[in-house]
């Protein structure tokens, strides 16, 4: 059986839907991943080895999933084959996204700078959705300490500049 699919891009939605579709404990397969870095094809094979899916879609998603946790948000399954117990992504692997700055909005100065010190999304580092949402905790946690228990935290504004073979990112949240 053969299966293609088209380049996929991966959305929060897609990423949704598809995390909930993935099922475990498939029997193990071959797995090539073309277009990617050798390290991360490694990595990546390593993970959709094991990982049974509902169809070549979802495998393109979870590809766009992977990356995306280590920091390329722009990467592309351009395809997927799969043929007896062989997989073959063909990856395009996009600039890897690093935080130019983190900014706060509905805080002092001083409390801002505090809290920012505390983040995992510092000038420089990785740009991550799961370290995003862990900076939006530390905020959301600041306010219960303080008694606003309702309070809530919003993206404003994320920017994203290419430069050279990086992406970089601003964040803004209120």
């Amino acid at each position: 059986m053969t299966l293609n699919t088209p380049m996929v891009r991966c959305g929060p939605l897609l990423a949704a839907l598809c995390a909930a579709t993935l099922v475990s404990g498939a029997q193990p397969r071959v797995v090539v991943a073309d277009g990617a870095d050798p390290a991360r094809a490694r990595g990546l094979a390593e993970d959709l080895q094991h990982a049974a899916t509902v169809g070549a879609d979802t495998t393109a998603a979870r590809v766009c999933i992977w990356y995306a946790a280590r920091g390329f948000l722009h990467a592309q399954a351009a395809s997927t084959t799969e043929s007896g117990d062989t997989l073959f992504v063909s990856v395009v692997e996009g600039p890897l996204a690093l935080v130019e700055a983190v900014r706060l909005h509905g805080f002092p100065l001083e409390a801002a700078a505090e809290l920012l010190k505390r983040f995992e999304l510092q000038p420089g580092a990785l740009f991550t959705q799961e370290g995003a949402e862990r900076d939006i905790g530390v905020v959301l946690a600041q306010f219960e300490r303080s008694g606003r228990l309702l309070a809530r935290v919003t993206v404003d504004n994320l920017q994203e500049r290419q430069l050279g073979d990086s992406l970089w990112i601003t964040l803004t949240l209120g």
